[in-house]
């Protein structure tokens, strides 16, 4: 009888079972399709990819984290680091970074490590609200939705990875963030760009979790294990262009940048996270190109202050203590280079360890007094593009009194001097021109001493 019983019951569950095991078969088969389609179509960012694998090699052991934009991996070298706080350190950074994708990898560290102190670095350009792109449009960049999901394509699973996935964007857009070949829809018929991805992805750098850039005489750049972007090329006053994408007025934080830097602020204090915000040096030509950018720093700096916060702007050192506006120390307007991270990160950590009262005398106030009490200089060009023409703006830090001579060595076609000594600062050319902008600068009251002369590609 008990058996016959048993026997009944797993008869009537057989149909249960079998249900079962064909809705499991079409869930594996429908994500094995979708790991194939992701190899086949999704163009992988190599930082991003290298980011999570070595974050992941070093979990558990991580002590103080540094957190935001590429400009915490290109200027700050964690081994440095290591070697003079005896902790171990780590970049959590990559291209973009958007404040709700700092607040989520926070969360993800904080898991996964008994953390010592988080490095908020704040690059204006992620959470400005005045962001143009190249056509001079607007920037939404609560819209970036590419900012974010590269990281989550590379997070393993966990709730937080879905919390994180979910801020991203709303649900017209979750396909976009879950599904990551969807966003290669246009490209579904393209098979000369499956062939070279997945060529891409069978090389052995891929493979074994290496990247090497040669640039040739350039130099070239590398991506090591602490989330640290090496690189060996220079910015030299031929490359001194640069493009205006940033005009900053009286409160330009964006109100959903401001949210998430609340929220990961309150992060910090939740679980006794000692947090300090700081900003990297870049280069005066994209800040000059910036303008209002004392704005930004008013901004910051009041938020610090409303939380307690110390906060470190190292756009406003002063050039005795560290002496970094040199293109050999950069790799482009925003980044610099190893050697640059070699001279900056040292000063970074005595800076920071001394404490914002004890380095004051080290900064300046504002980035208008910086420009204001340092010698006469010429930084390059910056411009903005106007339908068939380029408007072309000398950047320095005088906005008076210094005088400019402008020649122009067209790429096909005869040099000319499109304006002699003159303290106007701004000129025009099709967009289309190509060769060298020769650029020679003095000061009104001293004509007989140049400043600087530049020779820019345009």
């Amino acid at each position: 009888m008990y058996l016959e019983k048993n026997s009944r019951k797993i008869l009537r569950c057989r149909p249960i079972l079998k249900r079962s095991c064909k809705i499991l078969a079409a869930l594996l088969a429908v994500h094995a399709i979708g790991l194939c389609m992701d190899y086949a179509y999704v163009d992988v960012s190599p930082t991003h990819r290298l980011l999570w694998h070595y974050y992941y090699e070093d979990r558990g052991k991580i002590d103080n984290l540094y957190i935001g934009s590429s400009h915490v991996y290109s200027d700050l070298n964690p081994a440095q680091l290591d070697y003079r706080n005896g902790q171990y350190n780590f970049n959590l950074s990559s291209p973009n970074q958007l404040l709700n994708g700092s607040y989520y990898l926070l969360r993800e560290a904080a898991a996964d490590n008994t953390l010592s102190h988080v490095y908020l670095e704040l690059y204006y350009d992620c959470s400005a609200k005045d962001t143009f792109n190249e056509n001079q449009d607007p920037v939404c960049l609560s819209e970036n939705f590419n900012r974010n999901w590269q990281n989550t394509d590379f997070m393993e699973p966990s709730l937080n990875k879905l919390a994180y996935m979910l801020s991203i964007g709303g649900p017209e857009s979750y396909g976009d963030i879950l599904i990551p070949f969807i966003r290669y829809r246009s490209k579904l018929d393209d098979w000369e760009y499956v062939r070279s991805n997945i060529a891409k992805k069978r090389e052995d750098t891929y493979r074994t979790y290496r990247y090497h850039l040669d640039l040739g005489e350039r130099g070239y750049d590398e991506y090591l294990e602490q989330g640290y972007y090496f690189s060996t090329m220079e910015f030299p006053d031929e490359n001194h262009l640069f493009l205006q994408t940033v005009i900053l007025k009286e409160h330009p934080l964006g109100e959903t940048s401001e949210y998430w830097l609340r929220k990961f602020i309150t992060c910090c204090r939740e679980k006794n996270l000692p947090l300090t915000l700081f900003v990297s040096p870049i280069h005066d030509l994209q800040l000059v190109s910036t303008q209002g950018y004392d704005c930004y720093v008013r901004q910051i700096r009041s938020l610090a202050e409303e939380y307690g916060l110390e906060f470190y702007d190292f756009n406003l050192v002063r050039e005795e203590y560290l002496p970094i506006q040199d293109g050999r120390y950069f790799r482009d307007a925003g980044h610099l280079n190893n050697a640059g991270a070699s001279l900056f990160t040292p000063f970074f950590y005595e800076t920071v360890t001394s404490g914002a009262l004890e380095t004051k005398h080290c900064f300046y106030e504002s980035y208008e007094e910086k420009l204001r009490e340092t010698p006469p200089a010429l930084y390059g060009l910056y411009y903005r593009e106007q339908e068939n023409l380029r408007s072309y703006y000398i950047a320095s830090n005088r906005q008076s009194g210094m005088e400019y001579r402008i020649i122009i060595t067209p790429q096909d076609g005869e040099q000319y001097c499109l304006q002699d000594f003159d303290t106007n600062a701004q000129f025009r050319l099709p967009k289309d021109l190509r060769g060298v902008c020769t650029l020679v600068a003095r000061m009104a009251d001293t004509p007989e001493q140049v400043v600087h002369t530049m020779e820019i590609q345009f």
